[in-house]
């Protein structure tokens, strides 16, 4: 399990996406093997603007906006196969 990750969606210099090729990247290296035992994922999803000391602000909340497609490519992540549940039954 990955506990805890994100990407600012808006963080200048330049005022760049961050998030969406983000997430992508996390999906192309689960599907290549790159990390064949992670099963699980938590995004860091923090509503509000936190400042860096080397000036400039972070949104860290996880939504389409400002032309990123990150909260779509979540979605599209969370229902990738690696993350998919397998019940077993266990026979007495």
């Amino acid at each position: 399990m990955i506990g805890e990750t994100g990407a600012c969606n808006n963080y200048p210099p330049p005022n760049q996406n961050w998030q969406q090729p983000y997430i992508q990247s996390i999906t192309t290296e689960l599907d290549n093997g790159v990390y064949p035992n992670v099963h699980a994922l938590l995004y860091f999803d923090a509503p509000g603007s936190y400042n860096f000391t080397q000036g400039g602000a972070c949104d860290w909340s996880l939504k389409d906006q400002s032309g990123s497609a990150a909260l779509t490519q979540f979605y599209i992540m969370a229902n990738d196969p690696n993350f998919t549940g397998m019940i077993t039954q266990n026979n007495p």
